[in-house]
């Protein structure tokens, strides 16, 4: 069995590869372009673009907020590790042990649990809203009226009570596994825990999957239901519901193709790429670009803006359309006016020039 000693200088020499390779650094930096600019984007637009939320029900509008905020959050933990990776394989190699600062095994669990909490309540939200939306379809008739609280609390209720399960089976194995003092060159778990962390990304794969097929029925339905909503008795509370569901499920779906796109891709790399190098201790690393979800801290904003400037559009085209039939309907009526106006001077005429002939009698 290798020392302490012998473990770390193996790992300084994988470090020391990996900073030589632009790849490695060419990915770190991606990733804090990505983190930062989706952060910025995402707390700035959702605070302006307001249209969007406006256009759902109350409970949409609670889902949405955490949904962001986990966005957000979740950008700034990728932001933190990418930068410093990125730093100590560049510029903190000020390291006694190593030429290139290494990472010890409680920064590991402090790096991972924040990116990966925040990735589930990501995609446990956008399922949140999707059961939401499903009962907004299925009781279209009342559901505007229906101001409580309720489903949204509830759903989110629930998401947390999986999170915090998580964080459970997480730290319990942690507790189950011995603890070494050695540090690494890359981020670096036990392999129960990795095992777990590509079983969780599997699974939010398939869950984005399912969700994306939750919006598409959910659009389809509310298709349906727009051809009664059209019919003169329909209840004006089913018009406005199903144009809430269709407007915000257009902007829905995007985001739920964009999550499957990205928990796939990682997927796929954490179980392409992730190798074990430390025989020893039992311990598993993946390498540093296995996960590629910064794509959605950018996805998302860029969605969410060019949904904002479609609706802006659609209002203004029916501000005008409104305007135009405004202006037609005032035409119309001044012309009525001048047709008539025109019709009394000609009878005026008429009766001033009947008079004109007549002969004057005088006595």
């Amino acid at each position: 069995m290798l020392s302490i000693a012998q473990l770390t200088m193996m790992e300084c020499f994988h470090a020391v590869s990996l900073a030589k390779s632009p790849l490695i650094i060419g990915d770190l930096l991606l990733k804090v372009l990505f983190s930062v600019v989706g952060f910025i984007l995402c707390f700035v637009l959702f605070f302006k673009e307001r249209e969007l939320r406006n256009l759902v029900h109350i409970n949409a509008k609670i889902i949405l907020f955490v949904h962001f905020l986990a966005v957000v959050f979740s950008a700034a933990a990728q932001t933190v590790s990418a930068m410093y990776d990125f730093l100590r394989f560049t510029v903190l190699k000020d390291s006694l042990e190593c030429s290139v600062s290494l990472l010890s095994h409680n920064y590991a669990v402090a790096v991972t649990v924040p990116i990966v909490i925040t990735q589930n309540i990501i995609t446990l939200t956008l399922l949140a809203l999707g059961i939401e939306r499903t009962i907004a379809t299925l009781m279209a008739k009342s559901y505007e009226n229906k101001k409580n609280r309720y489903v949204s609390i509830s759903l989110l209720a629930a998401s947390g009570f999986i999170t915090v399960w998580w964080l459970y089976r997480f730290f319990q194995k942690i507790k189950a596994k011995p603890v070494f003092e050695q540090t690494y060159s890359v981020i670096t778990v036990p392999s129960e825990i990795s095992g777990d962390t590509r079983l969780n990304t599997l699974c939010l794969a398939i869950l984005e999957a399912i969700i994306v097929v939750l919006f598409l029925l959910i659009l389809i339905l509310n298709l349906k239901l727009r051809t009664k909503a059209r019919r003169v008795n329909a209840p004006l509370g089913l018009k406005y519901q199903v144009e809430e569901n269709l407007a915000s499920v257009t902007v829905l779906l995007p985001m739920a193709c964009v999550q499957v796109v990205v928990f796939t891709v990682t997927f796929a790399l954490t179980y392409g790429l992730g190798h074990t190098h430390d025989l020893e201790t039992d311990n598993e690393s993946s390498l540093l670009f296995t996960n590629v979800s910064p794509l959605y801290y950018v996805a998302l904003p860029v969605i969410w803006f060019i949904q904002a400037r479609q609706k802006r559009y659609e209002k203004r085209e029916a501000e005008k359309g409104e305007l135009t039939f405004r202006k037609q309907v005032k035409r119309q009526a001044v012309n009525r006016i001048s047709v008539a106006q025109e019709d009394t001077r000609v009878h005026f005429n008429m009766l001033k020039e009947a008079f004109q002939d007549l002969p004057v009698t005088r006595y």
